[in-house]
């Protein structure tokens, strides 16, 4: 049901393709922003002639009239500029915010559909840090500053025209540094997008590494490992810190490259401009209209060529992202469902199923099993025996490598996982619960009133239990249930899973932090004849599954009734 997907490069054309439906720009937003490139190419082309007809009109001929003219029309349309940089910065604010909104949203319901082993082999603080750098660098391409760069398209545009209207030949002179300019920026992206690569994934082993030592920091104090995880740390962080210098020498030199090249056109400029100045050919105002011209082809151009070491920076990032949206999702949604209701129909059956997390390690071997409705059955075996991988077989976090999984003769293809998993309740040996309130770790739902949460209580008798907590069903369960005891926290997950209205109840492990008086409570309650339920335990003690209809042993990857 799960293929195994090959991770596979994507063109750039197409990452921006698989992005677009994440930017959400409305049409208002759009025009907004092309109306204010074209105003600012406009913008672009002009001021630097007002500021060539102040010079040669106001200042060379000393008419003060003709300067405030012309000082009022370039303040006018400086005015201009400064407002619609104004208005567009927050447009793309808002488009900036929403973009990334948009990003987590679709990487959190993504990892609600993949297989759970996915999640299971990596730490939970490096896959939101990795989910978080790559989201924040995918955000860059609708920043402000992204709408800055094609801004600086359009003057460039408008600074071209400028210089082609004033003087072709030194226009030509000073297009002639920009192929230069743009084979070293292409040359330096390309290290740049190697050097990141390497970087990102450095530090993405780092935080596994730093979530891992988080983890087991009890284990630390009580063996005082101090001085080797500081050693170790040293070590991990040395990684990237090394990639962290080639980066930022890359970067200096790359400005040092810019600023050759830029003094390099200066050079071009003031003699060409000087030449025809002296020669009589060019006014001085038109001399400084096109030194801002050049100043709005070079600093643009300076920034356009950017892009391709910018993209270096964000193509990683995007790759991971859109590879991760295309991981394997399970099948929650199905194609039928038989409804099974004759009485001979198993609830649960395995038909020669077989299971092993790699080809070497095979944890069971052609499993057949028939549990009826309303049936009490016991699986029990050895530590490794495979007993929890049953389980999570029954209930879908695990795919067979061959054989077949009935529900009232449905297969999982046939139901789809969120019509399967609705038929099932789980007690796990280490349950979670969710920084919440304990009646809303009970009722994940949230459909159930707190009197039927209190008639519940008190039909399995554990009303005394929840008013021990101050607050009773309103009391907060902080992170990691740290305020909660083993016991206390298989004890709330026992009522969830016995609130909700599922057709089989499984218990792995689910007693083994409580007191012999609860275990008595809760087998009697499972065990009870006239429990409408199908159930389903595993343990090792022989008291807790004294008394159900059937006993099965796991032993060899093999399962045996006794």
């Amino acid at each position: 049901m799960q293929k195994k997907k090959e991770t596979k490069k994507i063109s750039s054309m197409d990452m921006l393709r698989k992005l677009k439906p994440y930017l959400n720009l409305t049409f208002l937003q759009g025009s907004i922003i092309l109306l204010g490139w074209l105003s600012e190419m406009l913008i672009t082309m002009f001021r630097p002639k007002m500021i060539g007809l102040l010079t040669d009109e106001g200042l060379i001929h000393q008419d003060y009239t003709r300067l405030c003219i012309w000082l009022g029309v370039l303040v006018c349309v400086s005015l201009i500029a400064y407002g619609n940089e104004i208005i567009h910065a927050n447009v793309f604010a808002r488009v900036g915010r929403q973009f990334a909104r948009n990003l987590h949203q679709a990487s959190f319901e993504k990892m609600m559909r993949i297989p759970i082993s996915y999640l299971q082999k990596r730490n939970p603080a490096e896959v939101f840090s990795t989910m978080n750098v790559d989201i924040n660098q995918i955000t860059r391409l609708a920043d402000n500053s992204s709408f800055r760069t094609i801004v600086f398209l359009f003057q460039l545009a408008g600074g071209l025209i400028g210089l082609v209207s004033l003087n072709y030949v030194m226009a030509l002179a000073v297009l002639a540094v920009i192929p230069i300019k743009q084979i070293t920026i292409l040359k330096f992206a390309k290290n740049k997008n190697q050097l990141s690569d390497l970087y990102i994934r450095e530090w993405q082993g780092f935080s596994e590494w730093y979530g891992a030592q988080v983890d087991g920091m009890q284990e630390i104090k009580l063996w005082n490992l101090y001085s080797r995880k500081t050693q170790e740390f040293g070590k991990q962080y040395n990684k990237f810190l090394h990639l962290s210098y080639q980066v930022a020498i890359w970067d200096s030199i790359e400005r040092g490259a810019e600023q050759c090249l830029n003094l390099l056109l200066e050079v071009v400029i003031y003699l060409g401009c000087g030449y025809w100045v002296c020669s009589g050919r060019m006014s001085v105002g038109n001399a400084i209209a096109f030194l801002s011209y050049a100043s709005y082809v070079s600093g643009p151009y300076g920034v356009i060529a950017q892009i391709p070491y910018i993209w270096a920076d964000i193509r990683p990032s995007i790759e991971r992202f859109l590879n991760f949206l295309d991981i394997e999702e399970e099948q929650l949604e199905g194609i039928e469902m038989n409804t099974g209701e004759e009485a001979e129909t198993p609830a649960v059956e395995f038909r020669n199923v077989t299971f092993g997390y790699n080809e070497e390690h095979t944890v069971l071997e052609n499993i057949s099993l028939k549990i009826k409705r309303q049936e009490k059955i016991a699986i029990i075996g050895d530590n490794g025996e495979g007993k929890s991988t049953l389980i999570h077989l029954l209930l879908g976090l695990l795919i067979p490598k061959t054989g077949t999984i009935f529900f009232k003769e449905n297969t999982m293809d046939d139901m789809g996982l969120i019509r399967w998993r609705e038929h099932f309740s789980l007690v796990s040996q280490k349950p979670y619960l969710f920084p919440d309130t304990i009646k809303n770790n009970i009722d994940l739902e949230e459909q159930k009133s707190i009197k039927e949460l209190e008639d519940l209580l008190s039909c399995y008798g554990m009303g005394t239990f929840i008013e021990k907590f101050h607050g009773g069903m309103s009391y907060r369960i902080i992170g990691n249930s740290a305020n909660l005891s083993g016991g206390e926290r298989q004890k709330i997950s026992f009522l969830r899973a016995m609130s909700k209205e599922a057709d089989i109840v499984i218990l792995d492990e689910g007693f083994s932090n409580c007191d012999e008086e609860t275990r008595k409570l809760c087998r009697r309650i499972l065990l009870d004849p006239d429990l409408p339920k199908t159930v389903i335990l595993i343990s090792h003690y022989e008291e807790d599954i004294r008394g159900v209809d059937c006993v099965y042993k796991l032993k060899n990857h093999q399962l045996f009734k006794l």
